[in-house]
């Protein structure tokens, strides 16, 4: 472990390295963060949480010199979640602590007056954003992944353009994290680990990892929660790691807890709250960063997952989509969903049209948008990224589940 004030490097295990990884782990912070002032049980915890899943699958124990207790104590429990929704998978490894070390928090800030955010600038992260504007957040943002890579600094800069402008706006705070937590990974081989695993992030890390790189960010400032937008939904019929039942799990430190926000929102229902929002002149138009490609603004490819659908969307639901950052018209919209309908499509956007579906039946919709409501969408569902996964149905995990967190009765739906 190499520290140098606001710096962290984990080197790893060269047998554990060689195995699994690309190259040792770092995490660089805001200079406000003395990373020497923590306890390594803290400090630690970027890494432990982004690889704990690797840990798990190989089978093996690998050992660390200390850890947080309660942090060991939630993995136990985020474990067996794990096994139950990749049953057909071992997950015999352990990573054993040779101490467990009580943390305790220093001061922290009023939780109802104040929230942490992990924050992108995507409509998830976003809508969340506006939906506590009641509050102060301070906004992490963390450097690394595929839509903002450490090489791309052009791209960077013109994303913390944005991020500063927001911030402003609403009279929040920002902290940055530049980390290599994406790129270290060896992503082909651990792809091919399970049957039942089709993007290893998504479906064995994504919010533990997220939860351990703002782990010092919340020690040193005193916030005791740490909320992260959701990308699914609770009648999203495949299994993830982006999950309530992990993140709402995990406390590290006795007092500083994850909480997995708006799992009861799809896509489509964040767009019309922030469309109402607007409506009601509570709020100017989000320009938000829909598309993962690594451009200044959303795309016009006409096969992008997310700019089409979230443009139909906007379209759908009466608001002008160029007010939210696109600039195509509304006719040219409508021309590239038709042409993005044609072809096949992964499960999960397509679910979230079908979901959009569901919401302008209740609402209603424009006679040009009754191509869309006729589209057979079943008949486009390129499966092959769910290998062998298995159905969850959420309500079967209550036994698992954190006290304070209540599973609606939403049965899982599939497209049909």
């Amino acid at each position: 472990i190499e520290v140098n004030k606001n710096e962290i490097k984990i080197c790893v295990n060269e047998e554990f390295k060689k195995a699994y990884l690309k190259e040792d782990f770092f995490a660089i912070y805001d200079e406000d963060i003395d990373l020497s002032s923590i306890d390594d049980s803290i400090t630690t915890l970027p890494f432990i949480l982004n690889t704990i899943s690797i840990i798990w699958i190989s089978g093996d124990d690998y050992y660390i010199e200390k850890m947080d207790k309660d942090i060991y104590n939630s993995l136990k429990k985020v474990k067996k979640i794990v096994k139950r929704m990749y049953p057909k998978t071992s997950w015999k490894g352990n990573l054993i602590p040779g101490r467990l070390i009580d943390n305790t928090p220093s001061e922290l800030v009023d939780p109802e007056k104040e929230l942490a955010l992990l924050f992108s600038g995507g409509l998830d992260s976003t809508a969340s954003a506006l939906s506590y504007r009641d509050k102060k957040l301070l906004l992490i943002t963390v450097r690394g992944q595929w839509d903002v890579p450490l090489e791309k600094d052009e791209l960077w800069d013109s994303r913390v353009k944005g991020f500063a402008k927001f911030t402003e706006e609403y009279g929040h705070k920002q902290s940055y994290v530049r980390s290599n937590f994406a790129e270290f990974l060896n992503w082909d081989f651990l792809d091919s680990l399970s049957p039942e695993i089709s993007s290893w992030r998504l479906d064995t890390v994504e919010g533990l990892g997220m939860f351990g790189l703002a782990a010092p960010i919340l020690y040193t400032k005193g916030h005791s929660v740490l909320a992260m937008a959701a990308s699914y939904h609770w009648s999203y019929p495949w299994p993830s790691a982006a999950n309530p039942l992990m993140d709402n799990t995990m406390i590290f430190a006795q007092k500083f807890r994850f909480k997995h926000d708006q799992f009861d929102y799809t896509r489509a229902q964040k767009l019309e709250l922030i469309a109402n929002l607007v409506k009601k002149g509570l709020i100017e138009p989000p320009l938000m960063k829909v598309c993962d490609g690594q451009r200044r603004g959303n795309c016009h490819d006409d096969d992008c997952s997310k700019c089409i659908p979230t443009a139909l969307c906007l379209l759908a639901l009466g608001e002008n989509p160029r007010s939210y950052g696109f600039t195509m018209t509304d006719k040219e919209i409508t021309k590239r969903a038709k042409k993005y309908l044609k072809v096949k499509q992964l499960y999960w956007t397509l679910w979230e049209l079908m979901c959009l579906k569901d919401l302008l039946k209740d609402k209603g919709y424009s006679e040009k948008l009754k191509w869309f409501m006729q589209k057979d969408l079943t008949s486009l569902v390129d499966d092959h990224h769910l290998k062998q996964k298995t159905m969850v149905n959420w309500q079967e995990y209550k036994d698992l589940a954190p006290e304070d967190l209540l599973i609606p009765n939403v049965p899982t739906r599939e497209l049909s």
